[in-house]
């Protein structure tokens, strides 16, 4: 909110009352503390100069350093460090079902009959055999229908 004209007025008159004042007890105007002698009158151009030349003498405070804005981290860091941490998470859950893996696959249950029995998928499985060094006895291969019928013929021809 802006004071209106007639405030302003107002506080000038009593600024020039205390001022008068002052100097009628006997107080001296003295030179301001950063070497400048005090403004009369003075317009903008003149103040802004005025500033300039305080400035090159060092009378001036410097300006207070900016703290630098925080950074945004880009999208693909931010998905990379969830990806890491999701990451993380399944290699402990995976950890903590190794010793049951360890133990079907030396009683030599085969891969799927291990999912099953834990609850999780046979390609987890198999990870789980990799990571921790377990060796998952395969499905032992009867062959198909198809084959079957193949090795049959074969033994009929020769």
């Amino acid at each position: 909110m802006t004071p209106l004209s007639e405030h302003k007025a107002a506080e000038r008159e009593a600024i020039a009352r205390a001022v008068n004042a002052y100097l009628s007890d006997g107080g001296k105007i003295q030179k301001l503390g950063n070497s400048l002698a005090p403004i009369k009158n003075m317009t903008w151009t003149e103040e802004d100069e005025a500033r300039w030349q305080a400035k090159l003498n060092g009378d001036l405070p410097p300006k207070p350093e900016r703290k630098r804005a925080r950074t945004k981290p880009s999208k693909k860091d931010v998905a990379d460090r969830l990806s890491a941490a999701r990451a993380a998470k399944h290699q402990a859950n995976r950890a903590a079902l190794a010793p049951k893996v360890r133990q079907l696959a030396e009683l030599g249950v085969i891969r799927s009959h291990i999912a099953k029995t834990i609850g999780v998928a046979a390609g987890t499985v198999d990870k789980i055999g990799q990571e921790h060094g377990i060796e998952i006895p395969l499905q032992s291969r009867r062959g198909t229908r198809q084959a079957r019928n193949n090795a049959e013929l074969r033994e009929e021809w020769e």
